[in-house]
């Protein structure tokens, strides 16, 4: 079973290389670009089995994955990645960004008309490292206004509460989906 878990990535690196490799020779950059990105996604997904990677590690996983949505979404989507190196060598538990991302991408900017940003900033605060991942289309706050929106808590050991905030509106509620 180990090796055919060994044999399973490395078919399919080799495989995205050689579409790489050939799409170089055709002069198609756009796609060797787009392939690249996709293999170190597969690659940082793996990590060898480790469960906590660099900062320099998620950031390029999440810009990869902003990369491929991109192309994916075309001028619908912005992107804009801001995290100093001096964070880069900080470890944090592997692969947390992108699901932060893929939500503000599908609830957020796919909804928006027009499109939107989203934004990852990194910092460092008196509490520790900060990551954030904004975007410009938060369907709660688009439908509802700033008061409204998620807000994040957290804790080390303790857990994470996510609050969902919302106008109690009874005029909004479609009274047949609450028929049993």
């Amino acid at each position: 079973k180990s090796l055919q878990e060994q044999i399973k990535p490395h078919f399919l690196y080799n495989t995205l290389d050689t579409i790489s490799w050939m799409a170089r020779d055709y002069g198609a950059d756009d796609i060797v670009k787009l392939v690249d990105a996709l293999t170190s996604m597969f690659r940082i997904g793996l990590s060898h089995g480790k469960d906590f990677i660099s900062v320099q590690e998620e950031i390029t996983h999440v810009s990869n994955y902003l990369y491929i949505q991109k192309i994916r979404y075309k001028d619908k989507l912005n992107y804009a990645v801001d995290v100093p190196a001096e964070l880069s060598g900080c470890l944090v538990p592997k692969l947390i960004l992108q699901p932060l991302v893929e939500n503000a991408i599908y609830h957020g900017i796919k909804q928006k008309r027009g499109g939107g940003t989203i934004a990852v900033t990194g910092r460092m605060s008196e509490e520790g490292l900060r990551i954030t991942v904004r975007d410009d289309g938060e369907r709660i706050r688009l439908c509802y206004g700033d008061r409204y929106g998620i807000s994040l808590d957290s804790t080390p050991g303790e857990g994470t509460t996510v609050t969902v905030s919302l106008p109690a509106r009874a005029e909004l509620i479609n009274r047949e989906v609450f028929h049993v």
